[in-house]
């Protein structure tokens, strides 16, 4: 690809990958949504409600809450000092209560206090078997959080050393951190998401072109196995900016507008015959990327061709090896894309 060339192809590519992974997206903006309303609640606590100890508590229902709310399940913290701590809206509209339960081990536990109600445990506690056991032995329902009982404390410790450093009842800065740190890895790993679905339009689109380019005799093998992998990796990594940056944007009403846009000029792209269909089944393509490029570069003589000729079709793809086709089906319709766009902007 050449370096006129390869901006326009890498933005092509990684709004590709965006549009690709656009749950992985929604979910992440979703989830960093929740962080952000979790930060405030945890400013908004007294450091010192529950006692050093006890405060832990507080910190693991807002947590569990925020991951909740984040999985697409709507859950609010009841800080009403009631018996239950957390409200869950099911889909039908009707609304479940929970008890959060950090720490805890058997015997701890007053169940008949919580019947109606479901009791969550921190998600790494080593004696949820046998609590869920005296649970089921009382009538009530345990099940594994989303929260840490260690994570809970450490963030719990923070705020608390904060308070007694300021002389305030409630941390200003921890909870900030605390946002900060979940915002980077919600849009990290939807970057991520992003990278892999980039990465493989990518990797198509440089194969495509650079079989004409070999065609044509306007470059050796050597140069376009080269070429196709600097050219995968830029479309990678347009594709994690794109999805990291796009997550913390989404996060609110007109971000996540502007996303639905950003998905719609995807879609655009999609449009090729083919191409659609094939990125329905871009998940399996991923972990390919690599050998299938490189293979597919030295096999590609009768793809390129017939791309030349300008005759390119489904039966030239399988030149490129059958086993690309079968592990990557974005990559080789990428293949063709690319083909066709050189034949008809190339020089």
């Amino acid at each position: 690809m050449s370096l006129e060339k390869r901006p326009a192809k890498l933005i092509l590519a990684g709004t590709c990958g965006v549009r690709m992974k656009t749950v992985e997206i929604s979910r992440a903006a979703r989830g960093i949504h929740a962080s952000i309303k979790a930060g405030k609640s945890l400013s908004q606590l007294n450091t010192m409600r529950g006692g050093v100890k006890g405060f832990k508590g507080f910190v693991a229902e807002i947590q569990e809450a925020a991951e909740a709310s984040a999985q697409g399940r709507m859950t609010v913290v009841l800080n009403n000092n009631g018996i239950a701590d957390l409200q869950h809206t099911l889909k039908n509209g009707q609304t479940a209560f929970k008890q959060v339960k950090a720490g805890y081990r058997p015997g701890q536990i007053d169940y008949a206090r919580y019947r109606g109600q479901t009791i969550v445990i921190d998600k790494d506690n080593p004696n949820f078997a046998l609590i869920k056991k005296e649970g089921a032995q009382a009538g009530v329902k345990v099940v594994r959080g989303h929260f840490s009982n260690e994570n809970a404390k450490f963030w719990a410790d923070a705020m608390q050393m904060e308070t007694k450093i300021t002389g305030a009842k409630s941390a200003v800065i921890t909870p900030k951190i605390y946002t900060g740190v979940q915002t980077a890895a919600r849009a990290h790993s939807a970057g991520i998401s992003a990278a892999k679905g980039g990465a493989v339009c990518g990797a198509g689109l440089s194969i495509g072109s650079n079989l004409v380019e070999l065609a044509r005799g306007n470059k050796t093998v050597g140069e376009a196995t080269v070429d196709v992998a600097v050219d995968t990796a830029g479309a990678a990594a347009v594709g994690y900016v794109s999805g990291a940056v796009g997550s913390v944007v989404a996060e609110t009403a007109v971000g996540a507008a502007a996303i639905e846009t950003a998905g719609a000029v995807g879609a655009a792209a999609m449009t090729v015959p083919g191409v659609g269909a094939a990125v329905g089944a871009a998940g399996a393509a991923a972990g390919a990327i690599g050998g299938v490029a490189t293979s597919a570069v030295g096999a590609g003589a009768a793809l390129a061709t017939s791309a030349a000729a300008g005759t390119v079709a489904a039966g030239a793809v399988a030149a490129a090896g059958a086993a690309a086709v079968a592990a990557a089906p974005v990559l080789a319709v990428g293949v063709v894309v690319g083909g066709v766009l050189d034949l008809i902007f190339g020089d």
